[in-house]
């Protein structure tokens, strides 16, 4: 399954609930670290030519696994960490902390992503999703993306909408992030400011996946959820944030299956009080395809 010139860590039936932010999730077969952006590509390769399971993470911070565990390769991309800052254009692989990728930039004196400070994912997700938050999005600065595709790392073609990309159901393995040139201290003093504006407004210090839900149009999920009652609703170990109701805290046990039953409840409570159908941000990875 795993190729013998692997050179990467590999762990064998490994907890996923040990590698996501929310902390549950079942054993995975293979956890899999590749070494470099070649070894990943020759493992996905290998392993959609043999017809095994697989699923790319980064930080694990926008993901439920079932508790059941998964039955193939989960492959995280902790290793391809390389930067390459020329000008106002960042090369960046997708295994960088967002939260890096912008403090270094900063240091440049480079800037315009300040609001995604704090973001707990990595560059590969933040592309992938077209992270954003206060009204930043990372999609206006994108420049290339490079992805897995047919065996072969190729410059994709970048399309975003909210909370979208045309790179969504891709393997990212590098991009180019346009910045502006602006005052180093500046920039520092922003980002330093958004991070405060969480720490006050988000539950930062409990087992969260971020966002559950995305903002319908003209709406904000966290109101509607606010207004059906949500916060502190609990199933099992997962209960709503009091702190912030668009985010769901593992009290200490929680299972997958107690998460998913509680936003499945969310919607029905939200869509019966306004009639609008209230749709997940988090990624949910089935038993089975």
């Amino acid at each position: 399954m795993i190729p013998s010139e692997f050179r990467g860590k590999v762990l064998v039936d490994e907890p996923l609930s040990n590698w996501t932010s929310i902390g549950t999730g079942g054993k995975a077969d293979f956890l899999v670290f590749p070494e470099d952006a070649d070894e990943l590509l020759k493992l996905v390769c290998t392993l959609e030519n043999s017809g095994v399971r697989w699923f790319v993470m980064g930080l694990g911070s926008n993901v439920l696994f079932p508790d059941s565990g998964f039955r193939g390769v989960v492959i995280k991309t902790d290793n391809l960490n390389n930067m390459v800052i020329e000008k106002n254009l960042v090369k960046v692989e997708a295994g960088v902390r967002l939260e890096a990728l912008l403090r270094k930039a900063a240091e440049k004196g480079l800037g315009g992503l300040e609001g995604l400070t704090g973001i707990p994912g990595s560059v590969g997700g933040a592309v992938r999703m077209n992270a954003g938050a206060y009204g930043y999005e990372i999609g206006p600065h994108i420049k290339d993306v490079l992805c897995v595709v047919e065996g072969e790392l190729k410059s994709m073609e970048y399309r975003y909408n909210y909370r979208f990309s045309s790179v969504m159901d891709m393997v990212v393995v590098e991009t180019v992030v346009e910045f502006e040139e602006r005052e180093r201290n500046k920039i520092l003093e922003e980002m330093e400011d958004f991070r405060n504006r969480r720490k006050k407004t988000q539950p930062l210090d409990r087992k969260t996946f971020g966002s559950v839900f995305k903002n319908p149009e003209g709406k904000k999920a966290w109101e509607l959820l606010l207004e059906a009652g949500l916060p502190g609703t609990r199933i099992g170990g997962a209960m709503f944030s009091r702190k912030h109701a668009n985010f769901i805290e593992n009290t200490g046990n929680a299972r997958t299956e107690d998460v998913i039953e509680l936003i499945n409840l969310a919607k029905e409570k939200v869509y019966e009080k306004t009639g609008i159908k209230l749709e997940e941000e988090v990624v949910i990875v089935k038993e089975e395809d």
